[in-house]
């Protein structure tokens, strides 16, 4: 894949369910971590890079999996 490659980097991550047995993923991701791979990114020379507000990683924002009329049910 070439740097005009879109890309979209989320910092949405929000741990739920079982995470919490997970130490290395029972966390939000730091700023300075997705700063880096955004930083990343421009080195690397990607052009259509998008990226995401910190304030989508709330949990007001996750669908209720549980609801059986959600769209989301499997």
């Amino acid at each position: 894949l070439g740097n005009q490659t879109y890309f979209s980097l989320m910092s949405q991550y929000v741990p739920m369910a079982n995470a919490k047995n997970f130490p290395e993923i029972n966390r939000k991701i730091k700023p300075l971590e997705y700063k880096v791979v955004v930083n990343h990114l421009n080195e690397l020379g990607f052009k259509n890079v998008f990226t995401q507000d910190f304030e989508s990683a709330e949990t007001c924002y996750t669908p209720d999996f549980s609801d059986k009329k959600s769209d989301f049910i499997f």
